[in-house]
């Protein structure tokens, strides 16, 4: 048997013994490729959607729960709306 032919097996083997721990790793891969493929196609509306919203008063709010020289912490959940206005009032 040739190790070419070895190897085969030996890979045939392993995908024949998933665990459900794989599955449920090749699940969660599909499900990031769908949130990644929604964001990624809709990612322009929701931006131009969002980003002209007049929010100052909760920003306002936001910031005067802050102690001196707090930090942010900005997830990257938008359009960039509210760090564009905490970085113009807040440093």
């Amino acid at each position: 048997m040739t190790q070419n032919v070895r190897n085969n097996n030996a890979i045939l083997k392993i995908k024949q013994r998933k665990t459900g721990v794989l599955r449920a790793f090749e699940n969660w891969i599909n499900m990031m490729d769908k949130t990644l493929n929604y964001y990624n196609e809709n990612a322009q509306s929701f931006a131009s959607g969002t980003v002209s919203v007049e929010f100052t008063e909760m920003q306002d709010r936001f910031l005067e729960k802050l102690d001196p020289g707090a930090y942010i912490l900005d997830f990257g959940c938008g359009a960039g709306r509210d760090t564009k206005y905490f970085l113009k009032r807040y440093i």
